[in-house]
């Protein structure tokens, strides 16, 4: 396979084919498909508008075309199930794109400005929209789009509110129409800490390609952002460390790319018949845009968390080939890049001590099951994988054997945290300041201690930390440790530690090489 691409290296070194600028390709980072729960329509804001920002690649792009779905993905133990579903129609009213801050130019859907998007359907496309989108470029789409009062309304995307995104509410659209352009605070009842998802485009491509490598990512929870707060996005919209990593501006330049994976997605359930083959039709649609040509050249599989079975290796390993047997029939010829799974330990105390870290089933350092299937997958899976990017050892995980390394940041109160050990709180003040987004514990090991730091004021040696925190009562005196454990999934006796947090993902995409992303194709 190497022949193909080695007469084709640009300047910066990453292999590629020959640009097709006629071409629709996958290029908007941040982009994702709809999941999580569907939101209830209330009569004060049953229209509802999302300001969504997304970064363009480093090369200009025209002819853009947005898509909209009508339905969302469960997530969980049986994702990736396209079952959710809002049983009404959503009537999207205008969609608008900017530029840079620039005017904001309206989109059409068949010569009309407005789309009904039935319940279970693949929903609908733009037209093709002239508009110059220069290199690196911030890219804001306006989505309009209503319910009846009480029905149900399809969720995508969270509110990175830091970044400028808005999500607006009214009881008629004129509301909202005037509201293009501003950067009004977000409608109070519909912006919660929780963050719960509005609708928006999922798919998006455009024309202008050079030639690099644009790959679709079939991944799970640790590909899909998950555990990486909303508060922690980087400035074009990436979550997650394989996002992150894949638009870093090193020198091979940022990979455009697509995902098409959910949290809690397993081999075994993606791209089958049954409830896991919509996104895959929408990618087909594309691919009829272009004349029988694809909207990516590769496929990075970073799946194989959920793919553990009780049932043994064999199993397991039997599910995660069988998916790239799948793609491989949908796209014949289509190279397919294996990413390394993260580790998987557990711990007694909050993932504050390498001691205090134990393995999850399968998980045992460093031959349990799950690194067998690292080991195959490295070893090209019987010829379905092309090349492999490895995680563990980059990231410094196999110095730790297989643990997560101890917090790398800690800290004191400065003052007592709580009162009388009934009323909850949801502030505390800091010797050091964390950063927005931090995941901050205290009381190792408690059950109630984990928050996410949502706003910081203060000075040196006094820091005040609001908290996106369910409220402990307990009472912390001054001087008691807090730290950032690298991962905590909960509650539970003794933890699992499956999803880093938002310092531990940075962490990665900052290690693993960039040089690795000369094996895409």
């Amino acid at each position: 396979m190497a022949q193909d691409y080695a007469g084709n290296r640009p300047a910066f070194g990453n292999p590629r084919m020959s640009g097709d600028p006629d071409r629709y390709m996958f290029w908007a980072s941040g982009a994702r498909m709809p999941s999580g729960a569907l939101v209830t329509a209330q009569a004060d804001t049953r229209f509802v508008m999302t300001k969504l920002i997304f970064g363009s690649p480093q090369y200009a792009i025209d002819r853009l075309r947005l898509h909209y779905s009508g339905f969302a993905c469960t997530e969980g133990g049986n994702s990736p199930q396209e079952t959710v579903l809002p049983g009404n129609a959503m009537t999207v009213h205008g969609v608008w794109v900017s530029v840079n801050g620039g005017p904001a130019t309206a989109c059409r859907f068949a010569g009309a400005a407005d789309l009904s998007v039935a319940s279970g359907s693949t929903g609908g496309w733009t037209d093709d929209l002239s508009l110059a989108v220069p290199p690196e470029s911030l890219v804001t789409v306006y989505t309009l789009y209503s319910t009846a009062a009480g029905e149900r309304q399809i969720p995508v995307y969270q509110i990175t509110s830091r970044r400028g995104e808005r999500v607006w509410g009214a009881d008629n659209a004129a509301a909202l129409v005037a509201l293009i352009g501003s950067d009004m605070a977000s409608t109070a009842s519909l912006d919660s800490m929780n963050f719960p998802a509005y609708y928006g485009p999922d798919f998006m491509v455009a024309k202008g390609w050079d030639g690099r490598p644009v790959p679709l990512i079939v991944c799970d929870s640790i590909g899909e952002r998950q555990s990486d707060s909303p508060l922690a996005a980087d400035a074009r919209r990436n979550m997650g460390w394989l996002r992150r990593w894949l638009d870093r501006a090193g020198p091979l330049g940022r990979t455009p790319h697509a995902v098409i994976g959910l949290p809690g997605a397993a081999s075994k359930r993606e791209l089958i018949a049954a409830n896991a083959s919509r996104r895959w039709d929408i990618i087909d649609q594309i691919v009829a845009m272009n004349g029988g040509r694809r909207p990516f050249t590769c496929i990075l599989n970073q799946m194989g968390r959920n793919d553990y079975d009780s049932a043994g290796y064999a199993v397991m390993r039997a599910n995660w080939k069988a998916l790239n047997d799948r793609i491989l029939v949908r796209h014949p010829g289509t190279p397919i890049v294996a990413v390394g799974q993260v580790i998987h330990p557990n711990s007694t105390d909050g993932f504050r001590t390498l001691a205090g870290q134990g393995y999850q089933l399968g998980g045992e350092w460093p031959n349990g099951v799950r690194y067998q299937l690292e080991a195959d997958k490295a070893a090209g899976m019987d010829g379905t994988v092309a090349a492999y990017i490895e995680v563990v050892r980059p990231a410094g995980l196999s110095d730790t054997q297989g643990r997560w390394p101890e917090p790398f940041f800690v800290t004191q109160l400065a003052q007592q945290a709580g009162t009388d050990g009934t009323a909850t709180y949801d502030m505390i003040t800091l010797v050091d300041a964390p950063e927005i987004g931090d995941t901050l514990q205290w009381t190792s090991g408690g059950t109630a201690d984990i928050a996410t730091v949502v706003a910081i004021s203060g000075q040196p040696g006094a820091w005040t930390c609001k908290l996106n925190y369910a409220g402990s009562r307990t009472v912390a005196p001054a001087g008691t440790e807090v730290f950032a454990p690298n991962a905590n999934d909960g509650v539970n006796s003794p933890r699992t530690g499956t999803h880093p947090r938002p310092r531990m993902i940075r962490h990665i995409a900052a290690s693993v090489p960039q040089r690795d992303k000369a094996k895409l194709r």
